[in-house]
């Protein structure tokens, strides 16, 4: 156990037969419908039910809370004593992620179709980046975008988790109908811990009994997870294999909480030496896409997570330390869930603004959509140099595509080319630019 988080407590033999001869009335069912609709830890009865009608003590509650869980409870690995108690309000959540979350009418409303293939590159490399930072990477998101859409090769092995974590997940897209096996996962591992070990031996592998693995607190390095011994990795991968491949169950689990399980699985079992929590959030992604939840292309979880990561941490340390109780897990992440869609509505709904400011641009007639694009990025900064690479990057496009966008704006007197050398060509604001957008302003 960690010293991080409070362990719940042992009930007495007392404690325990007032709670089977006291069958809960009315009034503490709904004390623990509200526990239940926030999923509340052991410290959380502890303290804010502190004054209780006696006979009833913040144990006591603990106590009823428990054998409620227990006994509605989804077992989903008697081996390792998971169990999963799904309150009325995650029913309610799951209702409403279902309907957004495969809604393309949702998608259509707020991204213009021209646009969709930039959106998703940007949701792409913003889930790479975060999710990298999570785990430690020491890069800013300006400079980690500037890598990737310039293709820059990585500077550092912070830079190299970040290119890691893009390619794989453009790797899981393509393998978004594969049936998950032990080899894939390898493969997986493998592409997204290239080159950032400090054993290239490590890479694509599964820890064994003599690798010394565990999970440290990052500013006070206390070690707050210890996996099961590499002895029971056989176990967890039919368990594993089961969740991804969508194979009955005695049952029924929810999609989305199937998704969600599987992250928390390779997190908590840490089946490699290093990278586990990377793949954990891949692998969610990858088996949210393989069950339709085509949304999530355009989110990224890693964004909310990073931006809260000790709530993360304790949703783990919860689970481990109550029994492995998965609720609070499924609790925090259905929550993560839900703020990642809100910040892409959000996102999206900006973009749109920003496509009424570009009435000056839409008026200028002979341009394809990429192009009124890469005119708005160079009104909205004096010194930028695009490249066609950076063009190809970041609209998803080929090469003939992105340089014939950056030589028609030449040729229309917006844009200047430079030679960096004798193949690569450098674009930027021409000295006409502002008198032709002015020129469009007032037709």
């Amino acid at each position: 156990m960690s010293a991080q988080i409070e362990a719940p407590p042992a009930l007495t033999a007392k404690e325990i037969q007032y709670i089977l001869r006291h069958p809960a009335d009315d009034q503490l069912e709904a004390l623990l419908r509200e526990c239940n609709a926030r999923y509340a830890y052991w410290t959380d009865i502890k303290y804010r039910h502190k004054v209780l009608e006696e006979p009833l003590t913040p144990r006591l509650l603990w106590g009823y809370l428990k054998s409620q869980r227990r006994a509605a409870g989804i077992a989903i690995s008697p081996r390792y004593g998971l169990r999963l108690f799904v309150t009325a309000q995650m029913q309610g959540q799951l209702y409403e992620l279902d309907q957004l979350l495969q809604a393309d009418r949702f998608v259509a409303e707020l991204i213009p179709p021209a646009h969709k293939r930039r959106y998703l590159m940007s949701a792409l490399m913003e889930e790479a980046i975060r999710s990298s930072q999570i785990e430690g990477a020491a890069t800013t998101r300006r400079v980690a975008k500037e890598m990737l859409r310039k293709n820059i090769t990585p500077r550092d092995r912070s830079q190299r988790m970040i290119l890691n974590n893009y390619r794989t997940m453009a790797l899981l897209q393509e393998q978004r109908d594969a049936e998950m096996t032990e080899e894939l996962l390898l493969q997986i591992h493998r592409s997204m811990v290239r080159g950032t070990l400090e054993r290239a031996a490590d890479e694509g592998r599964f820890r064994a009994a003599e690798d010394e693995v565990y999970v440290e607190h990052q500013l006070t390095h206390e070690v707050v997870h210890t996996p099961p011994p590499a002895t029971e990795l056989s176990d967890f991968m039919q368990l594993f294999l089961s969740l991804c491949n969508d194979r009955e169950q005695p049952t029924f689990i929810h999609p989305i909480l199937r998704g969600i399980i599987i992250h928390f699985l390779i997190g908590y079992m840490h089946p490699f030496v290093d990278g586990n929590g990377r793949t954990a959030r891949a692998l969610f992604y990858w088996y949210m896409l393989r069950s339709g939840y085509s949304l999530l292309e355009y989110l990224s979880i890693s964004q909310v997570i990073y931006k809260g990561k000790s709530q993360y941490e304790e949703a783990y340390l919860k689970v481990e330390t109550d029994d492995l109780d998965l609720g609070y897990f499924v609790q925090y992440h259905l929550r993560v869930l839900r703020l990642s869609i809100e910040s892409f509505k959000r996102y999206a709904e900006q973009k749109l603004k920003e496509q009424e400011c570009l009435t000056p641009i839409l008026r200028i007639g002979g341009l394809n959509e990429r192009q009124m694009q890469i005119l708005r990025l160079y009104q909205e900064s004096e010194s930028l140099v695009l490249t066609g690479r950076e063009v190809e990057q970041r609209f998803g496009v080929s090469q003939p595509t992105a340089k014939s966008d950056l030589k028609g704006l030449v040729e229309r007197g917006f844009l200047d080319e430079i030679a960096y050398n004798k193949v690569k060509r450098g674009y930027l604001k021409s000295s006409h630019f502002d008198g032709l957008l002015n020129e469009a302003s007032v037709r």
